[in-house]
Order: C-alpha cells, then structure tokens, then sequence
C-alpha cells in the first residue's frame, strides 16, 4: 500500500511538473510572437522597439539567439545607454559577465556624454552583483 501512495506520488509529481513546463513554453511562444509582431509592424529604424522587446523577453527567462539579434540591430541604428544597458542584461543572464560589465560600462558612458534619462546606479548595482 505504502508503495502504491509513492507511485502515485510521483506520477502527480511527474505531471505537475510536465504541466508547469509546458504553459512556460506557451508563454514564451506567445511572448515571442508579440515581439516579433510588434518589431515587424514597427519602422526598420526604430532602435527602442526593439531593445524594450529585449529587454521584456530577457527579464522573463527568454535569451534566445534572436534576442541578441534585435538588441544587436537596435544599437546599430543608434547606440544609447538604454540599448547597452539592455545588452548588457542579455550577456549577464547568458552567464557571461564580462561582456555584461564591458556593455553596462558603456551604458555609463553614454549616459555621462548624452542626454539619456536612465539611472547610473542601477547600473552600477548590476556591475557589482557580477563582480
């Protein structure tokens, strides 16, 4: 009897979990399908639709090579410290922490030479979580 309970245990186990993974994977889909609409439909030269996408998908687990695609045509329409900051999470969630410090110190950078509005010290804080 005690036998039968731990089966039976472990086949909900079992489920729950293959349950659990497969709306993650709903969700990332439908995630992606948003970006990628929203990217479409936008103007070819419009760096922040696509880092803010970015920026979205990376705070929510998905690092796919695709992102790093539109982070890298975002800053090759226009290189800002929101855009680098951005890229910078994408390296660091990527488990390589020296191009994320090499990405937020530029972040930096822009912003001390610009006019962009975006905080220094959060920034700072990610640089120091790496270190």
């Amino acid at each position: 009897m005690k036998n039968s309970f731990k089966i039976l245990g472990s086949m909900f186990a079992l489920l729950l979990m293959f349950n659990i993974t497969a709306k993650a994977a709903s969700f990332s889909d439908k995630m992606l399908d948003k970006a990628r609409t929203a990217i479409e439909n936008s103007n070819g030269e419009d760096w922040e639709v696509r880092a803010s996408w970015a920026k979205k998908c990376i705070a929510r687990g998905i690092n796919t090579e695709e992102v790093s695609k539109w982070l890298d045509k975002s800053l090759s329409i226009q290189e800002n410290a929101y855009n680098l900051e951005v890229k910078g999470d994408y390296y660091a969630e990527n488990k390589m922490p020296e191009k994320a410090i090499a990405s937020y110190i530029k972040s930096i950078s822009a912003k001390l030479k610009g006019s962009d509005k975006y905080d220094i010290a959060s920034v700072q804080a990610k640089i120091a979580q790496l270190k």
